[in-house]
């Protein structure tokens, strides 16, 4: 019991900290601005401002980024891959954020498979699953083969 009452303590020192309990409800008044036109626009911004830090290889002269654009085939692979609930994460539908596409607040927003499509005339390979482990060694095989096939990963 001391664990758990030291735990609470240490989160409501910070919420009091944080004023957190002065105004203890939002303002109903904004919920109408949820998602929003200005809102898409400030989140829009966010992303085209945020970096995106991937690893090129040892060798400076094939990088990871830009894709070749000779390369006429992508993989976008992955159980985040085409699920919108994924890819917006927590806050976004609900506070955890959870898996699916049937959300109003995000559903008019593309998924990656769909903006990446309207942005290249290259043959997108989807490769998704509800979960890892719900692939068999079959269905690994079967990806694998997949990857073969294309020229960039």
């Amino acid at each position: 019991m001391d664990r758990i009452d030291d735990a609470v303590m240490r989160i409501l020192r910070v919420k009091f900290t944080l004023c957190l309990f002065e105004t203890p409800l939002a303002d109903e008044t904004l919920v109408d601005q949820l998602g929003s036109q200005a809102h898409r626009d400030l989140a829009r911004e966010a992303v085209r401002k945020s970096p995106v830090l991937l690893k090129n290889g040892e060798n400076a002269d094939d990088p990871v980024l830009p894709l070749p654009k000779k390369a006429s085939r992508i993989l976008v692979a992955g159980i985040h891959a085409n699920n919108m609930g994924y890819q917006c994460g927590g806050w976004t539908a609900t506070w955890q954020g959870v898996d699916g596409n049937n959300y109003t607040a995000v559903v008019s927003q593309p998924q990656l498979i769909q903006a990446q499509k309207s942005f290249t005339a290259r043959t997108l390979m989807l490769i998704s699953s509800s979960s890892t482990t719900s692939l068999t060694p079959l269905l690994w095989s079967e990806r694998l083969l997949m990857l073969r096939q294309l020229e960039t990963v």
